[in-house]
């Protein structure tokens, strides 16, 4: 199937991607443009992104091969047509330093005949690469590497925000133009985990630089602090929980197969069996877990248990902490609690008899107006105690 073509121009190559283009064949396809490149040596080539539809943003880390390509050969890219928010991630990576942008075809075209003017007379266009100018390897024009070889500033690293924490590249796509290896320093917050994932053709190596993790691979978790290190094979799901009260730091080192296709490639898998149950049960998503001394304290992330699906989640997951820890007596802050379905006090008061039947006792804490109003009107403030702060709830244990 044709995924582009090809129009020669004065100036340059235009190369307009089809609508056949996806995040699946994009990579192959801007390395048979690349190839394209270096066979004919052009002065400009501009891609022209208007065909296609939705593309994974991570995608467009290939362009810096292609850019690399051609600064090689002397030849200038640009790109046109993209959609808003791979123009805001060119600029987020510093992608749009290397390559020029434009909003059209037309747009781009038009530079190039300004500058025709200035093109010397005699310039063939279709002069075979073996017959082009060497390019000098100390020539700041010529040196196909140079971008990798800039350290950037600690706040012109690249990074991405997560609700579980965060990762800031310091090697690598999107940071910079390293093929081979990645480089991130990962921060999980206190009581947060990274999700389950798999990288098809990388290997990873996890540092820990502070604070400790409950790191998973495969089904297997280990406990690692300060200076613990850990090697993740290709193709092998692993996650990491960080049940501290501060947040902890970890540094990922990628380190890509040699000729892998599918390089850098993600896959989350917290969704699914077995590891969608790990993560139930570790109670992550749904609680913020503390103890003070024989007393779990469980502080509820989800400020609206309204719907069917979100009442069975906490439904699980509390079951699922309970069947694991066993505690004497629970705590359950409902201090973000705004709004709850009369499910979830079917859902409290088993969990309250589940608990009494073993001589263990339950305590609810923070419940806003419309929430403690609930609760009285129904009665359910006899059989489970109420209490204003978690302070106070656990001291009720005494």
């Amino acid at each position: 199937m044709k995924h582009f073509e090809v129009d020669t121009q004065t100036g340059g190559i235009v190369a307009r991607l089809l609508g056949s283009v996806d995040s699946m064949n994009f990579d192959p396809v801007i390395d048979e443009i690349k190839s394209h490149v270096e066979e004919i040596c052009p002065l400009r080539l501009l891609v022209d992104f208007t065909g296609i539809g939705m593309l994974q943003s991570s995608r467009l880390t290939r362009l810096i091969r292609l850019a690399d390509a051609c600064r090689a050969v002397g030849c200038e890219l640009q790109l046109c047509g993209l959609q808003e928010y791979c123009r805001r991630v060119l600029t987020v990576t510093q992608l749009d330093r290397v390559v020029q942008v434009f909003s059209t075809e037309r747009d781009a075209l038009a530079t190039w005949t300004v500058s025709q003017s200035s093109e010397p007379a005699s310039e063939s266009k279709d002069v075979p690469c073996e017959a082009a100018a060497p390019v000098p390897r100390n020539s700041h024009s010529g040196t196909p590497n140079l971008r990798r070889a800039i350290r950037l500033r600690r706040d012109e690293t690249a990074g991405e925000s997560f609700d579980w924490g965060s990762v800031r590249w310091k090697v690598g796509p999107p940071a910079n133009g390293s093929e081979h290896n990645r480089v991130a320093l990962l921060t999980v917050f206190a009581h947060q985990g990274e999700p389950f994932h798999r990288h098809t053709d990388t290997e990873e190596i996890v540092i820990v630089q502070s604070g400790a993790v409950e790191y998973w691979i495969d089904r297997y978790p280990y406990d690692l602090s300060v200076g613990d290190t850990v090697t993740v094979p290709p193709g092998v799901v692993h996650g990491c929980f960080n049940a501290e009260d501060e947040a902890s730091e970890l540094l990922i080192i990628h380190s890509s197969i040699p000729d892998a296709q599918t390089r850098w490639l993600e896959e989350d898998v917290s969704s699914v069996a077995p590891w969608k149950e790990i993560v139930v049960k570790r109670g992550y998503g749904q609680f913020d877990i503390h103890w003070k001394d024989s007393t779990m304290i469980l502080h509820l992330r989800n400020s609206r248990l309204l719907d069917a699906v979100s009442v069975d989640e906490f439904s699980t997951a509390l079951s699922a902490v309970d069947d694991e820890h066993r505690p004497e007596q629970l705590v359950i802050d409902l201090a973000d609690v705004t709004f709850i379905a009369s499910s979830v006090l079917g859902v409290l008061t088993r969990q309250c008899q589940t608990m009494l039947d073993d001589g263990r006792i339950l305590r609810l804490c923070n419940l806003s107006p419309q929430v403690r109003e609930v609760f009285e009107i129904t009665k359910l403030s006899r059989i489970i105690p109420l209490h204003d702060s978690v302070g106070a709830a656990v001291a009720s244990f005494v």
